[in-house]
């Protein structure tokens, strides 16, 4: 990925997040984590690699709580990954990850997050949470708070298992890495 195209997902971040803080102090108060991890979600998009487009939408699903789905979709209005639109959807069972290239698990999942990493297992879905342990658990990304501010930590080894290619500019960002890069970046 260009330093240039790095520095534009950056700008928009910044912008999406300054939009939310407005809109937030109209209301009195700062993006809540929840704001934050929807904004890092849709940002996920460009700097992670799929094999194959799974359908003509790029779908982020998220399953129990820790995204608000109308902050979800505020955030992707009109965005394109790739050139196709972005839509969010709540899934509640396995069976309905099909079609995701991002899953959000959060607490109070259905049927809890080890039945959703496994259905997503040898996928190309990459799983986030901010569920604690996530990656000792099978999970890719995991929002992780450091000193009040979101960040996130990646498993390369099961970014590699899903064979999904996460850039190095990402992995640059990440509060840690584990797992070898071989396969796991470009």
């Amino acid at each position: 990925m260009s330093g240039r195209r790095f520095g534009s997902i950056l700008m928009s971040i910044l912008l999406v997040l300054l939009c939310l803080r407005q809109s937030s102090l109209a209301q009195a108060h700062k993006p809540s984590r929840e704001d934050v991890q929807s904004v890092y979600l849709f940002d996920f998009a460009h700097f992670v690699r799929w094999p194959a487009a799974n359908g003509s939408a790029f779908q982020i699903c998220i399953a129990g709580r820790g995204i608000d789905p109308d902050t979800l979709r505020r955030v992707i209005a009109s965005e394109k990954v790739d050139g196709r639109p972005v839509v969010a959807r709540i899934v509640n069972r396995p069976s309905e990850i099909k079609d995701c290239e991002i899953l959000f698990i959060g607490q109070g999942t259905e049927e809890g997050t080890k039945s959703l990493l496994d259905a997503s297992a040898g996928k190309a879905i990459l799983t986030v949470s901010d569920i604690p342990d996530f990656l000792r658990n099978g999970g890719m990304i995991q929002f992780v708070l450091t000193d009040n501010r979101v960040r996130f930590s990646i498993d390369l080894a099961s970014v590699n298992r899903n064979s999904l290619s996460v850039s190095s500019e990402l992995l640059k960002v990440a509060a840690s890495v584990s797992g070898p890069l071989d396969g796991g970046s470009r």
